[in-house]
């Protein structure tokens, strides 16, 4: 049947209509509902107000303004009269269309970073958040963090509001709004970031914090993830109503949020320090790889997510919030990002007023320049420094960081604007090279702003992108204006020779770096998960996103070319090899030196774990003299030969790929624990015991995950996890994510098995069991399934101890 209208129910006539009450009727979200009845042409005005949460309670209390009439509200839930102004507000309305922009995977634990310009109007909620996959479910914890701009406030202007949503199952929100301060975050680019570990997540605007919670209270919400699960990158637009985000008026539209860039961080436990993994930069004109757009209803169901309603233009993301009568966003029809124009129609700042609020100068022909967190303004050029015609009481030091440019339509990312250069100092952008940072001067007095080599300024001024000069203090805050940028200052020469050394700022990812004299370096990539190698005046080869320790930390730096140019490198070597002694031995793994005392030997690559010294290697071939464990293919990569010029030789560092301890060459030591999958405590298992122990259910998260496993699609069945040997695997080094699905040998208890990696462990899940105990076997765990210990080793007895393994 169908179902009558709103009206209908509430028994209003014809050309009556449903709105919000007047302001003495405040909304109580979460407590009841306010709303008033206009009766047509007669006039008269009733209101109601409820008490209570919004799941079914009687209005409590209704008049009416002139007929002192029947509670025509009396019996209603609040439920349903909230479901009937949403129908009677939607009546006549076009149709909105509006958009959620998202990445596939899922990311645990780390930095969630994203350059963003909100959407800014009343009832229109502009938001940047990371969200575990699945959290809608009544059967998972809800897990989700926000950045949410929420209509605008009493003077105007965008509001932000904080989420930390959890709850079994949820939401349940723990919410804070806060005033970030100029600029207006919906007229300029800004920067935000989540900072999420197992003891604390944080929120930072431009490098400043802004929120923090920590202790019970995250490890608690932190409980909702198993192994290796996490959450993805969102961001959203759509349309509010007066329950959250303020009312709405579709003559606001379109709307727009802009993304410049997202980067993710990774999170060491080991280290407490995050470290760079990837960024997007939205460059193409189509959907980046590894992200995705939502297609449902919005939170409200006030609008419709759509693929259209993202585009990808100059650079940016661009969600964008139409009606149906509208063009379809393109980047046709898209304007550029607003810039100096607050909510409600100021304009850019004049010369001598404060721009920092504003951004940009009315005047094209000026800059906003940057004096101190407290004053900016329009000027035609900045010294950075004093300014003899400033106020006595005002002389103060300038930083000029450039805040805007001339105009309301020019770019809201600036060019940087240095100060003016000296002939021979070479300010540049450049890869490798961070937001945060400081200030370097040259020898000529010129200082320019530069960041950092992307160390988190470890290393105080060395930390600058400053060559030949004096650096400053490194600041840890983000500044948009130095963002890769670099100096190398006059009278810092080129070197006439070859400079292969080892800095911060470098990785063990990498790859092969060919100087003009035809020398070639086995150089790491600069922190930027393969962006860029530390090749520096010379052509980079593929990055290779494996870790190398001899490349670890190593950076090039081309000389210039001579009349009489260095000597053609040894052929086969591709970067002077360290002296004989560090080289390897016949029967040694070469993987590491890449040279071989026996100068008739040649270091050939066997695999990715190891690498010997041998006359002659048959590509694919097996050698009948390896060990018959070790008989796998060769794949002859040449890594290097004799020893035939010093160079320094990094110190190696442990890694999870590495033989130590009690393991023989070409195995990994690891600490051997074992875990249950289907745990008999839980009572919808088909092993369900009610007299087995429940330290598995009241601590683990046993009776959620029974089944899952971080690398495989779904729940696997009991008798799946029974016939199958399975593991989980930890290490210390944070690059778990590099070992999924893969096959494992493993030797234990005078047994040799293998098995494939279904999982990882997760601390948040045991209070930190993971790193604690895969420190006790040199940085690894395997924690082996309960019937793969069973079905090959007989008793979980045995699964306690130092094992050896490796990758299959």
């Amino acid at each position: 049947t169908r179902r009558p209208s709103a009206k209908a129910r509430f028994g209003l006539p014809d050309g009556s209509s449903l709105v919000m009450a007047p302001p003495v009727c405040p909304v109580l979200r979460g407590l009841g509902l306010c709303w008033a009845l206009a009766e047509g042409s007669a006039g008269a005005a009733r209101a109601c107000e409820g008490r209570g949460g919004p799941g079914g309670e009687e209005a409590t209390s209704c008049w009416s303004s002139l007929t002192g009439g029947p509670p025509v509200a009396k019996g209603q839930s609040l439920l349903q009269v909230h479901s009937a102004l949403s129908e009677l507000s939607a009546a006549g309305r076009e149709e909105v269309y509006s958009a959620e922009l998202l990445t596939m995977s899922s990311y645990k634990y780390g930095r969630f970073e994203a350059s963003i310009q909100w959407a800014g109007a009343d009832g229109v909620i502009s938001s940047f958040f990371p969200w575990k996959p699945g959290s809608e479910r009544q059967d998972r914890s809800w897990n989700e963090l926000d950045f949410e701009a929420t209509g605008l406030d009493g003077n105007g202007q965008c509001k932000m509001q904080l989420n930390m949503i959890g709850g079994y199952p949820g939401p349940q929100s723990n919410e804070q709004v806060v005033d970030l301060g100029p600029p207006n975050m919906c007229t300029a680019l800004r920067t935000y970031t989540f900072e999420w570990t197992s003891d604390y997540i944080a929120w930072f605007v431009d490098g400043v914090q802004v929120r923090r919670e920590q202790g019970s209270y995250v490890q608690q919400w932190n409980r909702g993830f198993s192994g290796n699960t996490g959450m993805q990158f969102r961001f959203n637009l759509w349309v509010g109503d007066y329950t959250f985000g303020g009312n709405f008026n579709q003559g606001s539209l379109p709307l727009y949020q802009y993304i410049d860039w997202a980067r993710w961080y990774s999170w060491s436990p080991r280290t407490n320090g995050f470290t760079f993994e990837w960024q997007e930069d939205f460059n193409r004109p189509s959907m980046p790889s590894g992200w995705t757009f939502g297609d449902w209803r919005s939170p409200l169901g006030h609008s419709q997510h759509r693929s259209q309603n993202i585009v990808f233009k100059d650079g940016y993301a661009v969600l964008a919030l139409t009606s149906s009568s509208m063009e379809t966003p393109s980047p046709n029809n898209v304007p550029a990002p607003r810039q100096g124009s607050n909510i409600g129609g100021s304009t850019c700042s004049q010369a001598g007023q404060d721009c920092r609020g504003t951004g940009c100068c009315a005047d094209a022909g000026l800059t906003c320049y940057a004096k101190d967190a407290g004053w900016a303004a329009c000027m035609a050029s900045c010294t950075p420094g004093i300014h003899l015609y400033d106020p006595p009481e005002y002389q103060t030091p300038w930083s000029c960081n450039v805040v805007g440019t001339g105009g309301a339509g020019s770019s809201s990312q600036p060019t940087p604007a240095p100060s003016p250069l000296g002939e021979e100092n070479h300010y540049r952008k450049v890869s490798g090279v961070g937001a945060w940072g400081g200030w370097c001067t040259c020898p000529d007095g010129q200082r320019y702003n530069v960041g950092d080599n992307n160390d988190a300024c470890a290393n105080g001024p060395g930390s600058l992108a400053c060559e030949g000069g004096t650096p400053g203090e490194c600041m840890q805050q983000v500044d948009q204006s130095r963002d890769g940028m670099k100096v190398t200052c006059g009278g810092t020469t080129t070197p006439s020779t070859n400079m292969y050394e080892k800095v911060s700022g470098v990785g063990g990812w990498g790859g092969r770096c060919t100087c003009p004299d035809g020398q070639t370096y086995n150089v790491g990539d600069n922190n930027d998960a393969c962006g860029s190698l530390a090749c520096e005046g010379g052509t980079p080869g593929e990055c290779m996103q494996q870790v190398d320790q001899s490349r670890d930390g190593m950076k090039v730096t081309c000389g210039m070319m001579s009349p009489d140019p260095s000597p053609t490198p040894t052929p086969g070597a591709s970067a002077p090899a360290p002296p004989a002694g560090s080289c390897s031995a016949v029967g040694d793994d070469c993987l590491n030196t890449m040279c071989c005392q026996d100068s008739s030997m040649t270091c050939f690559e066997k695999s990715a774990y190891w690498g010997g010294c041998r006359s002659a290697c048959t590509p694919g071939a097996i050698d009948p003299n390896d060990p018959v464990e070790y008989q796998t293919p060769w794949t002859c990569t040449v890594l290097g030969t004799a020893p035939t010029a010093p160079t320094p030789t990094p110190t190696p560092t442990p890694t999870a790929l590495q033989p130590q301890g009690p393991c023989p060459a070409g195995w990994t030591q690891a600490l051997w624990t074992y875990y249950i999958s289907y745990a008999p405590c839980c009572q919808g298992n088909p092993n369900y015991d009610p007299a087995a122990g429940t330290e598995e259910c009241d601590y683990y998260n046993a009776c959620q995950w029974s089944g899952y496993f971080a690398y495989k699609n779904g729940q696997q069945s009991f008798d799946w996890v029974k016939s199958n040997n399975l593991v989980a695997f930890y290490t210390v080094n944070g690059n778990n994510g590099d070992f999924a699905s893969k096959r494992i040998r493993v030797q234990a208890a005078s047994k040799t098995i293998e098995a494939q990696i279904v999982d990882t462990c997760g601390d948040s899940d045991c209070n930190g069991c993971c790193t604690r105990n895969a420190n006790k076997g040199g940085g690894n765990l395997v924690d082996m399934e309960y019937w793969t210990v069973m079905n090959n080793f007989g008793s979980t007895d045995v699964a306690n101890g130092d094992i050896c393994w490796q990758l299959v």
